[in-house]
């Protein structure tokens, strides 16, 4: 307007602009502060999506690993065992891809724990690649303590199948338990003496529990059922007692007596515990307090 100086306010044209100039700036630096937050945002999205798809398939992968290994029940014991080891190989790998998923990637904290695409974090996966790792172990170490109960029976695979489906046909609640009464009507159901049915504890069947359920809890395993029924196959084949002397001398280096400890490495463990509970100690000079008399045993099984 041409004017320099107006009477009627303090402002000039030359601060007008620079308050301009400043709120422009001040709207480009929001605009890159917003763009920049977008690509973080996008970028974090990407991660979580990316982090997601491997998290599901490696979660995935644990659950089919863990299908195959619970529904293992058919076949001959060493494929059992090659079956076992090969999932050994795959769990091996799944860790990999866990570590992967863990360094490579580089996802912040908060990708991993605030995902919308997926509710697997990363300790439940290896909390579950790790409780898979202990299913596998303690199934090869069933697997070779049946070899163990197998060697010297002419226990069958198929033989063996029927075994543990008696044992869950009569575990009526599905705990993988029989407690003592599913146990002697299982027992009675495949020709077991186990006193009448009116009486609960015969002395038949305590004496049966005397060896397979020695603690007393009131239930039996699935374990401990096999080894059990297994230990009946191989009691029934012992050929004479000249046979089962040489079988303890196997087991020790001393004369006429023998360890728990020999036994407890030698057998499997409701055996061992049966022997160590029904042979009597062995005393003389020179001779282990826990000495047992593995003779007088041999002695007495064949006396009866």
């Amino acid at each position: 307007f041409g004017l320099y100086q107006n009477p009627y306010t303090y402002v000039t044209f030359q601060e007008i602009e620079m308050l301009w100039r400043n709120i422009q700036n001040r709207v480009r630096e929001h605009g890159y502060a917003i763009s920049n937050e977008l690509h973080r945002q996008e970028t974090n999205d990407r991660n979580k999506r990316t982090y997601a798809d491997y998290a599901n398939q490696i979660h995935d992968k644990i659950n089919s690993l863990r299908k195959d290994c619970i529904n293992l029940t058919d076949g001959y014991p060493e494929e059992k065992m090659n079956f076992l080891k090969k999932r050994q190989a795959e769990i091996r790998k799944v860790k990999e891809h866990i570590h992967v998923l863990e360094k490579k990637l580089g996802f912040d904290i908060d990708t991993v724990l605030k995902n919308d695409y997926t509710e697997h974090t990363m300790n439940s996966l290896v909390h579950d690649v790790r409780s898979l790792e202990h299913l596998v172990r303690t199934l090869l170490y069933r697997v070779q303590q049946e070899l163990e109960l197998l060697d010297g029976t002419d226990i069958s695979p198929t033989e063996m199948q029927e075994i543990r489906s008696s044992f869950y046909f009569f575990d009526e609640d599905k705990t993988q338990l029989l407690d003592h009464m599913e146990f002697k009507r299982c027992l009675r159901s495949l020709g077991f003496d186990v006193g009448s049915e009116s009486e609960d504890y015969s002395q038949k069947y305590i004496a049966i529990l005397d060896m397979i359920d020695i603690d007393r809890n009131g239930f039996i395993s699935i374990d401990e059922y096999v080894q059990f029924m297994v230990m009946s196959a191989k009691k029934s084949t012992i050929a004479s007692r000249s046979e089962l002397l040489a079988a303890f001398r196997d087991m020790t280096t001393n004369a006429d007596y023998i360890l728990p400890a020999e036994l407890n490495s030698n057998l499997p463990a409701v055996v061992a515990r049966y022997c160590v509970k029904e042979m009597e100690k062995k005393s003389g000079d020179g001779i282990p307090r826990d000495a047992l008399d593995y003779v007088k045993f041999t002695n007495s099984i064949f006396k009866k």
